[in-house]
């Protein structure tokens, strides 16, 4: 088994990749909005100033809020910096100033996977929502030139006074949904959407909206028929065989028992509890239930990086059920390299991009600990 690691941005790497080389692509792009991952080049502006939100809060978490990292994301500087007029310079996607150039440009990656899958191949992909902020940042300023480098930068990203067309204040975004049907319209098959529900969800200091405690994942195929390994990923059966009851009766010369406590389907004849056949052979498939759309998993922490990472236990059945054994495996935003973990463990190849240098250096060190079967680990930097 082989990895492939590239630093780029995935809209330039993923040009390099041979057509119809991939099975499937599992991934969990920057969502938009939430996390600074530390790629910018700040142009102009204060050089000494640190381009966060200046706050009661520390300068040094990446969204301005001490102790809820990552939770809101009106800290971040998205194209300029509201302390200096410094103007953000950067590949990283998760930034744009408007959901639906977000959307476009997930779009546009999307187009290039889709080049590079086979024509069987699948994308599995995990997206969480965000809010609209108040849009009051660009009031924020008293200096007269900084406001005015704010605003010219403004008229530049279409987006003058910080508010966002078409939403107001304290709106969800619908991001995932967005992007599901942008992908639907740009020809993929949207075949399902499953719930990550969690139980031990990042809390929200929220007083008027339930805290969120799932994110979506998109299957979606590239063509109507595609590579799908159902039985790898079957449930167990929940039924339990149902007991016959003390008392009989008799109809039509037959001996039937009380109605079943567990399960459905059964004729009632003695014998026939609805799990089973009256020749005793299951009705049920023997591996098990097809999977569900809710799947519940837990996040776990990774001590490496400040951002979330997926769950191993997450990727798991999207590799068995999309790529056949010895097939490659396809993540666009590598991150902390969690997909290639799970493929080696699987025996899958991976093709990881990811644009930070620093998580390169965390995915080549995670994957030669953690990783014994990949027997090739090649860096493109």
């Amino acid at each position: 088994m082989t990895v492939k690691i590239y630093t780029g941005d995935c809209l330039e790497v993923l040009d390099k990749l041979e057509d119809d080389s991939i099975d499937c692509c599992v991934t969990s792009p920057s969502y938009w909005g939430l996390r600074d991952y530390g790629t910018a080049t700040w142009v102009g502006g204060d050089p000494k100033c640190s381009h966060k939100r200046d706050s009661k809060f520390s300068e040094n978490t990446s969204t301005g809020q001490k102790n809820l990292e990552g939770a809101i994301g009106d800290g971040i500087y998205k194209t300029v910096c509201k302390r200096c007029g410094a103007v953000r310079e950067d590949k990283q996607i998760g930034l744009e100033e408007h959901p639906f150039e977000y959307v476009k440009k997930m779009g546009d990656v999307f187009d290039k996977v889709k080049r590079v899958l086979k024509p069987e191949g699948t994308l599995w992909l995990n997206l969480g929502d965000s809010y609209i902020g108040g849009g009051r940042g660009w009031e924020y300023c008293k200096d007269g030139t900084v406001q005015q480098q704010r605003v010219d930068a403004g008229v530049r990203y279409g987006n003058p006074t910080g508010k966002i067309d078409g939403f107001k204040a304290k709106d969800k975004a619908g991001i995932p949904h967005r992007v599901a049907f942008e992908l639907q319209d740009r020809g993929w098959w949207y075949r399902s959407e499953i719930i990550w529900a969690k139980s031990n969800p990042t809390p929200e200091s929220v007083t008027d909206r339930p805290t969120t405690a799932h994110e979506q994942i998109f299957l979606m195929s590239k063509s109507k028929k595609y590579y799908y390994d159902q039985d790898s990923i079957r449930e167990p059966h929940t039924w339990q065989e149902s007991k016959p009851k003390p008392t009989e009766e008799k109809r039509d010369g037959k001996k039937y028992k009380d109605k079943s406590d567990y399960a459905g389907g059964g004729t009632g004849l003695l014998g026939h509890s609805g799990t089973n056949k009256a020749d005793g052979t299951p009705i049920n498939h023997p591996l098990g239930k097809n999977k569900r759309t809710v799947w519940n998993v837990n996040p776990r922490p990774f001590p490496e990086s400040h951002f979330a990472v997926f769950p191993p236990e997450l990727i798991k059945p999207m590799i068995l059920a999309g790529c056949p054994k010895g097939g490659t495996v396809l993540d666009p935003f590598g991150g902390a390299g969690t997909t290639g973990l799970v493929a080696n463990q699987l025996d899958r190849n991976a093709v990881l991009i990811e644009l930070n240098p620093d998580y390169v250096d965390i995915i080549e060190k995670r994957l030669g600990n953690d990783a014994p079967l990949f027997s090739d680990i090649q860096i493109n930097k």
